[in-house]
């Protein structure tokens, strides 16, 4: 669910001071058209960088009435991460229908796919709390005709996955997973390898692949059963079948970063596919190698993804008309999908946009002190442990300056994950800290030269000694060394939000007294 474990290393001390200026989080509206691999892309987010583009491709195909020459739209998003309320106000599902009826004329009925690479639930409140069911309804009323399965749509389980799967009036496609028992695919879960199906008198392919390293950053439960094939070998079996079925258009959605797709589009070059879509990577780029259109849309709806073809269906040529990307940014509120977000919207206020506290100094995900924050409120909840410990991956997004709510945890902190508490011995603890990196949050010890100190007392953290830490759920699997140095840890069932959510409540905060000095005294 999360990203692979690496350590943050705390070095002092931290302390939260009330002299900054108030000023709310932003989203920096820039992407780029770099390629990047999985191990480079932080847990939490890709950074963009340049402005969108667009890319002409001349054609001397000429479109005559009567002729048998269509131009079909591959309209593109991927990570939508839930929020069909946009990060910022105006930036929407409902809007970016907006931006496609005014660059492209845009309309239901018209030459247009829209395409998902993966990961629409988990992120925003208002999907991750009805675990992607509102943002299913959403997806549907924007008319998306194939997802591609992303390692996020298994953060609720399988039940969850076939429950959302069920609601989905678009497929959602993996080729390259199967069944370790019998080599079987999942389509007992709504998992196709591809779709087929015919706009504006084009017979269209949409074939799904799944990152494999999927398992290394997902619950071994949810995915220990799947095999991951291949890219290459998933194709080189499934494209025979597609040809057979009869296409006039092949195209590939998956949640794969753009290095995996460039090196597989110079594999399979000669295949007929016409466009790869990525995502997991969360990077903005359109480019064209080998004759194959790769795109990938950023994540958040913040940006989309085109690409445009003319289609002989009667020579089978297929010529590249443009390709590129944009961003979901001025576009008129499409009524239809407004009104959907607005019933979820309604219906999560009470529960998830009451106030809970009031915050004066607004911190990024990134802030070392709204990561200590989290982990020593799990502390401050479980009094009789000492330590605890959670992956930078868990924690997607910020607190903004003003009133804090339920919805803005849920966003900080989106999964199902559960603490659980083990007990490891003081060398154990510095043999993970040695070997994991900077990418773990610590509460309940700072490092002062060189050596570890417990926080309440000011003890050294001593090699012989067993101390009880908290971690979560996710990171007690066998993608961390956790659960091998103490098997029998115990999973308290208590949601990793929740123990923040309740501290901040019992600040009883408000803007006369802000939840600031609390902060302060909490990570001291």
């Amino acid at each position: 669910m999360n990203k692979p474990l690496r350590l943050m290393v705390t070095t002092l001390a931290l302390t939260f001071t009330t002299t900054c200026t108030p000023t709310p989080l932003t989203t920096t509206d820039v992407v780029s058209t770099s390629t990047t691999s999985a191990s480079q892309v932080p847990a939490q987010t890709a950074t963009l960088t340049k402005a969108p583009v667009s890319i002409p491709i001349p054609t001397s195909t000429e479109v005559v009435p009567g002729s048998q020459v269509r131009e079909i739209t591959i309209l593109y998003t991927n990570d939508e991460q839930g929020w069909m309320e946009g990060v910022d106000e105006g930036r929407g599902a409902e809007n970016l229908i907006g931006v496609w009826q005014s660059k492209f004329g845009y309309t239901p009925e018209g030459p247009f796919v829209i395409l998902s690479g993966g990961d629409m639930w988990t992120g925003a409140a208002i999907s991750t709390w009805y675990k992607g069911q509102s943002m299913v309804e959403v997806m549907n009323s924007m008319q998306y005709a194939g997802a591609a399965l992303g390692n996020h749509e298994f953060d609720f389980g399988l039940d969850g996955l076939s429950q959302r799967t069920a609601e989905m009036d678009f497929p959602l496609l993996a080729a390259n997973l199967y069944y370790q028992t019998d080599g079987s695919r999942p389509t007992d879960l709504g998992i196709s390898p591809y779709t087929i199906l015919e706009v504006n008198g084009v017979r269209i392919a949409i074939i799904g692949l799944i990152a494999t390293l999927t398992p290394g950053i997902t619950f071994p439960k949810y995915t220990g059963g799947f095999e991951f094939e291949g890219y290459r070998e998933a194709l080189d079996k499934i494209l025979p079948e597609i040809e057979k079925a009869g296409v006039d258009l092949i195209l590939v959605t998956a949640h794969v970063c753009l290095e995996e797709l460039n090196s597989l589009a110079h594999q399979i070059g000669e295949s007929g596919v016409r466009m790869l879509g990525g995502g997991h990577c969360e990077e903005v780029s359109s480019s064209i190698v080998d004759d194959i259109v790769i795109i990938e849309a950023g994540h958040n709806i913040e940006n989309y993804a085109y690409a445009s073809f003319s289609v002989d269906t009667e020579s089978g040529a297929v010529d590249v008309i443009s390709y590129g990307t944009g961003a979901n940014s001025g576009g008129a509120s499409y009524h239809p999908v407004e009104e959907v977000i607005s019933k979820w919207t309604e219906k999560s206020e009470a529960d998830l946009y009451a106030p809970i506290g009031y915050l004066l100094c607004s911190m990024d995900m990134s802030s070392p002190v709204l990561r200590r924050m989290i982990v020593e409120a799990w502390l401050a909840q479980f009094p009789n442990t000492e330590i605890a410990l959670t992956n930078l991956g868990g924690i997607r997004d910020g607190f903004r300056v003003g009133e804090i709510t339920v919805s803005d945890v849920i966003s900080i902190l989106p999964f199902d994950n559960t603490v659980v508490r083990i007990e490891l011995t003081g060398q154990e603890i510095k043999n993970v800290f040695a070997a994991t990196g900077d990418n773990l949050a610590v509460g309940g010890m700072i490092q002062q030269s060189g050596r570890w100190l417990l926080s309440k007392t000011g003890a050294p953290v001593v090699s012989n000694e067993t101390y009880t830490v908290l971690i979560n759920n996710f990171m007690y699997t066998e993608n961390f060394p956790f659960y091998n140095l103490d098997p029998d840890g115990y999973d308290t069932q208590i949601l990793y939000r929740q123990p923040l959510i309740e501290w901040i409540r019992e600040q009883r905060s408000d803007i006369d007294h802000p939840l600031d000095g609390s902060i302060s005294n909490l990570v001291k």
